[in-house]
């Protein structure tokens, strides 16, 4: 049960920061079996439903030769609908890139030699750091107290490739 609520948080996180699909409990759960498995549920998630019809998609000015399941369009608003293979990718980028920093500030203390601090480096990105990620970069943090990444105000954060990394790593 426990696990089921975070992974329902870490997905209606996911979700707002995207900004493309319903921010409804019914639209989480919906996404939340799809998000645990990352960029890997992507085909899955983009077919999911019945086939759109060649004339739904002409209507919603999707290209006719995509592949679109009309239950996965369903949960998308007006911005995801625009280009709904964008939106599913953007979805599953943001949580995989929280499930891989609730991962890296979990596994911390393990693996440190008694200092239990992170060190943050902002993306490396084409679009490069937000401001945020900027301001932190190459700062010291305990683990139980860093922001996850993509952070909130992230402008891009679908492309977020900022990184909390352990001494080990000769930073």
């Amino acid at each position: 049960m426990r696990l089921r609520a975070e992974a329902e948080a870490t997905t209606e996180r996911a979700l707002r920061l995207a900004g493309v699909t319903r921010l409804d409990a019914e639209a989480v759960q919906y996404f939340s079996g799809f998000c645990f498995i990352g960029l890997a549920g992507y085909t899955a998630l983009i077919r999911d439903g019945e086939k759109m019809t060649p004339d739904a998609k002409k209507l919603n000015g999707i290209k006719t030769r995509a592949i679109i399941g009309d239950k996965f369009f369903s949960y998308l608003n007006e911005v995801g609908r625009l280009d709904p293979q964008a939106a599913a990718h953007a979805v599953l980028a943001i949580a995989g890139r929280q499930q891989e920093c609730v991962r890296d500030l979990n596994r911390g203390p393990d693996f440190m030699d008694g200092d239990t601090r992170l060190k943050f480096f902002p993306s490396n990105m084409a679009a490069g750091p937000c401001a945020r990620a900027r301001s932190l970069e190459r700062k010291l943090v305990e683990p139980n107290s860093a922001p996850l990444v993509p952070f909130e105000d992230c402008s891009h954060a679908d492309q977020c490739g900022c990184r909390y990394l352990m001494k080990r790593y000769n930073w």
